[in-house]
């Protein structure tokens, strides 16, 4: 156990932190907290896969740990694997008592599956068992825009946005809500304000440079695109990066139209 409280110190320097863990881990490969803290330190180096295979242990290790198998579900979600959460986390979710990261884990999985309404269910409980937390609203009202509730979806964006008035998120969707209604302005003053907030938000990045483009602003667009096809990671963005990149080519061309324009929703 004395190994692992020096991570701390080594706070800035993740791949040392992360080869002194792998020795602890190697030691006591059935220490719940060394495995938890090697998932977040692979996480934070970028190896979501690794991170995944160290909590799949931990959770092996101490399954009545519902903190660490929300925590891998969450991470399942990010690497698109919605159905592995599902399984994992039903048992936990479908407790009279599920605790709250447990929800919104499992929402968002049931979200990525296209089950609507029962991730809905799940965020309606995260929210009644929390109703200050402000990003949980946000995730609600995401699962309430794709049902086409968006006047259920803003009435909880503006809640959020009351609650934290600098949470991004909340401004980036209200952005996505504002452009779906034909409001151009409205949108481009919420992805402003997600960018002002977040600068490494690439979904506002890419559709504030987008809607731009769209109004003919070419000058203004351009360096947003150059900046989300330079840092948007392609695991994630692969198609809307092959998008910016042809948009901005056939800019520097000369063939693009000033109305053309390119969104992570299309």
């Amino acid at each position: 156990m004395r190994l692992v409280e020096p991570l701390a110190e080594r706070a800035g320097d993740v791949e040392g932190a992360l080869a002194l863990c792998e020795e602890v881990v190697a030691r006591r490969p059935d220490m719940p907290a060394a495995l938890m803290q090697l998932a977040l330190l692979r996480r934070k180096a970028g190896r979501l896969g690794a991170a995944v295979e160290a909590l799949r242990r931990a959770v092996a290790v101490s399954p009545e740990d519902e903190g660490t198998a929300s925590l891998l579900g969450s991470y399942l979600n990010e690497a698109g694997r919605a159905a592995e959460t599902e399984r994992l986390l039903a048992p936990y979710g479908d407790r009279k008592d599920a605790a709250l990261d447990t929800l919104v884990a499992r929402g968002a999985a049931l979200a990525q599956l296209g089950r609507t309404r029962e991730a809905r269910a799940s965020f309606d409980r995260a929210v009644a068992a929390d109703p200050s937390r402000a990003l949980t609203l946000v995730q609600r009202a995401t699962v309430e825009m794709m049902a086409h509730d968006d006047a259920g979806a803003r009435a909880d964006l503006e809640a959020a946005v009351a609650r934290d008035d600098r949470l991004a998120l909340a401004h980036h969707t209200l952005g996505l809500l504002a452009a779906r209604g034909g409001d151009e302005a409205e949108a481009e003053r919420r992805f402003r304000r997600a960018l002002a907030l977040d600068g490494g938000n690439y979904d506002a990045m890419l559709n504030l440079g987008s809607l731009l483009a769209h109004r003919g602003r070419r000058s203004e667009a351009q360096p947003l695109l150059a900046r989300f096809v330079e840092g948007a990671p392609a695991s994630v963005y692969a198609r809307e990066i092959a998008q910016a990149r042809a948009w901005l080519r056939k800019v520097a061309t000369s063939v693009l139209g000033p109305d053309t324009a390119l969104t992570k929703n299309d």
